[in-house]
């Protein structure tokens, strides 16, 4: 079965524990689920060890698990990494963390852009805002994602697919081997003052799920 007729037809049966941190958001599921039997339809296993860097590419080479990235406030450069990076194997679907509403317009940058769209940085991407007032934002997706701006989302809602669009295509390197697929997400609470935003380690919010594996999906 492809895995767009196990989304569509089967459905999803996560595992829920809700999950709340010290001065964080409540969190029902994990963000990057892979459905029993999953296998990129892109990747021929053949070629697994020629296409892809085992130690670069975590979930490319038969153990489909997510792993950790990039941490949390990481060192970029002049920059902090503000986000957690979730590796996976590209295709893997990304679903709602929690009920909210894709906003219709963000600011990124100096620009006004639609909730969910696509950025030359982020790729294909989708902000997500849940009750609680808490901004989720997901990048790198691989395809548009599957929601529009304005829509109301429900937890554990199809979003899109793990992927590695805008500046997580870029090659490491020699240039032998591209960037590796991974889900780019940023939680943060606006604050009173204009322009700034309580940021907040989604890592702390989802290990709870993470650990008890959640992320794995059976079918129905």
């Amino acid at each position: 079965m492809k895995l767009a007729d196990f989304v569509k037809r089967r459905g999803y049966n996560p595992t829920v524990i809700p999950s709340r941190c010290d001065g964080g958001p409540i969190v029902d599921h994990f963000p990057v689920v892979i459905p029993a039997g999953f296998f990129p339809s892109d990747v021929d296993g053949d070629q697994l060890d020629r296409r892809w860097d085992k130690k670069l590419c975590p979930g490319q080479t038969g153990d489909f698990r997510p792993r950790w990235g990039g941490g949390f406030f990481a060192p970029r450069g002049k920059f902090l990494h503000a986000a957690i990076d979730i590796m996976a194997a590209e295709g893997a679907p990304i679903i709602a963390p929690c009920a909210g509403t894709i906003p219709r317009q963000v600011r990124i940058g100096r620009e006004l852009r639609p909730g969910a769209g696509k950025s030359k940085k982020g790729g294909n991407y989708l902000f997500l805002v849940d009750a609680h007032g808490w901004e989720w934002y997901f990048s790198h997706l691989r395809d548009r994602p599957k929601v529009l701006a304005g829509d109301h989302v429900q937890g554990a809602q199809l979003l899109g697919y793990v992927g590695r669009s805008g500046n997580a295509s870029r090659a490491y390197g020699d240039g032998s081997i591209r960037g590796c697929p991974h889900l780019h997400l940023r939680l943060g609470k606006q604050l009173w003052t204009p322009g700034q935003a309580k940021k907040y380690d989604a890592q702390a919010a989802l290990l709870p799920l993470y650990e008890a594996g959640a992320w794995r999906v059976n079918e129905v």
